[in-house]
């Protein structure tokens, strides 16, 4: 506790303690192929997770469901992380995730929230924009269609 408090600050720490929370009850890999056509399924208790809607949406858009490699962005896994990213949660929060890990959907899963939560990021709009542009994703006009793309794959 007392490290997750110097870690977040005392404003932060229920908001990161819930999301990480949220990231242990990961079941299953958030797709299924069937007959050729894919249908979603939920990773997490559609109860629980306000997470799952944003995370389905952004790795159909970043991967189409494939746990891949893009060796032009040096990217991996269902939602295409990069080693910055994994850096960045790494020293905030003294995890020690590598690229590899990332093709693990909960693992990925995990990154993605604690690197949202890093920026204050509480809509899906501002999670999808600081996924794609970094800490001032908010602020880059270069993300505003990344976001009208993760937009049409929510419900």
């Amino acid at each position: 506790m007392k490290l997750l408090l110097s870690l977040c600050g005392k404003q932060n720490l229920c908001s990161v303690m819930r999301k990480i929370f949220l990231v242990t009850l990961f079941i299953s890999i958030p797709f299924c192929m069937i007959g050729g056509y894919r249908e979603k399924v939920s990773i997490v208790p559609e109860v629980v997770s306000p997470y799952d809607e944003i995370l389905t949406a952004i790795a159909e858009v970043e991967s189409g469901f494939s746990d891949s490699y893009n060796p032009t962005e040096k990217a991996v896994g269902l939602l295409q992380v990069r080693q910055i990213c994994l850096t960045d949660v790494n020293r905030r929060y003294n995890t020690r995730y590598t690229l590899n890990d990332m093709r693990n959907p909960v693992k990925a899963a995990h990154v993605f929230i604690l690197y949202t939560a890093m920026y204050n990021a509480d809509s899906y709009e501002e999670m999808a924009r600081i996924w794609n542009g970094g800490a001032r994703g908010m602020k880059k006009k270069s993300t505003i269609g990344y976001w009208n793309k993760v937009k049409t794959h929510l419900k």
